[in-house]
């Protein structure tokens, strides 16, 4: 590789199988240089997504919330060597490196560099000033990249193959658990944690389902959205009514609501062979309902409204429920519905219909 042009990183040299893998940090600046992705060993790609790093990435940037990147794994395409001296990695200026997992990450770093700069483009001034020292620094950054030589594109495809089919997605109540900056997360993780009722029937944060024997009411990933239908009146908070400023007073009212609610439905609301509540939709479409009664204009009475859920039979027996799209299985002694969005739907228009003031 001496008679050719080289672009040299500092990294370390180690061994796969019998293959070479080389580690090393490569900066922002030089990605859109040589990482390629080719269709025969990549999906394709998703904008949304990519869109979505995007501006996870320019939040991070802006110091507003944690941002990390796990490392690319890349094949090289082309000569790779490396200096045991320098502890350089060596790529040939005419290699092309193969992205083998990390497209979207790739994608999404180069579309925030282009937006940061159509900003400092457009701006003026001192914040031009601000906006370019920003942009310079995020340059700068790097990300860590795992390179593989010596690879067939049949081998490449196995790679693809391996690192993303094989790895367990971790399930939705485990990831949340660990979120922090999602204020919604945050918020039902703490609110499990601190409302004596949750702490009591229990919510569950580690397993996809509820099955058998877990006696817990709900899960976590439920809790956590019956908050944001109660706030927002959907899973998603598009107009980020929820924000830093006002976070610990709309966590005081929903636990206040929350502390209502459970005066209102059984205490042994966690029976889930007893009653519809244990299933996901029920508490979710209880959330939509209280933003419901909280932002229609004719109600002001909201705390009777929602003692007024103590008049529901939440019993799979009811026939609220059949007549609001559940299918009543009579071998098992339970109703079902199909879809947990539909479900969440048909129970929210039975509450709408049957919720009333108590006597």
């Amino acid at each position: 590789m001496s008679d050719a042009i080289n672009l040299n990183f500092t990294g370390a040299k180690g061994n796969q199988f019998g293959r070479k893998t080389y580690v090393t940090m490569v900066p922002f600046r030089s990605l859109d240089r040589f990482f390629n992705v080719f269709p025969e060993v990549q999906r394709s790609i998703n904008h949304k997504r990519v869109k979505s790093i995007a501006d996870y990435i320019l939040k991070g940037l802006s110091g507003d919330s944690y941002s990390f990147f796990s490392a690319l794994t890349v094949s090289c395409r082309g000569e790779i060597g490396y200096d045991e001296t320098s502890k350089q990695v060596i790529i040939d200026i005419d290699s092309s490196l193969s992205v083998n997992d990390g497209q979207h990450r790739l994608e999404g770093i180069k579309l925030a560099l282009k937006l940061l700069s159509k900003e400092v483009d457009a701006a003026t001034g001192e914040e031009k000033k601000r906006l370019t020292e920003k942009l310079n620094y995020f340059r700068q950054m790097t990300v860590p990249v795992v390179i593989y030589s010596d690879m067939t594109i049949e081998s490449e495809q196995q790679l693809f193959h391996d690192l993303n089919l094989l790895s367990t997605k971790p399930n939705k109540s485990v990831s949340l658990k660990f979120d922090k900056i999602d204020l919604y997360n945050r918020m039902a993780r703490e609110l499990a944690s601190e409302n004596d009722h949750l702490r009591s029937i229990g919510v569950e944060s580690e397993k996809a389902t509820l099955k058998g024997r877990n006696k817990k009411f709900i899960l976590l990933s439920t809790l956590r959205e019956a908050v944001s239908y109660i706030v927002c009146g959907a899973v998603n908070d598009t107009d980020q009514i929820l924000n830093e400023e006002n976070y610990d007073s709309t966590k005081e009212v929903v636990n206040e609501i929350l502390n209502e609610v459970f005066s209102a439905i059984p205490t042994d609301c966690n029976d889930r062979s007893k009653y519809i509540l244990g299933y996901s939709g029920a508490f979710q479409a209880i959330g939509k309902y209280i933003y419901y009664i909280l932002n229609k204009e004719n109600i002001v009475n909201v705390t009777d409204y929602i003692a007024g859920l103590g008049s529901i039979d939440w019993r799979h027996q009811s026939n609220i429920w059949v007549e609001f799209g559940g299918k009543y299985d009579e071998n098992r002694n339970r109703v079902f519905f199909s879809g947990n969005g539909s479900g969440m739907s048909n129970i929210f228009k039975a509450l709408k219909k049957y919720g009333k003031l108590p006597m």
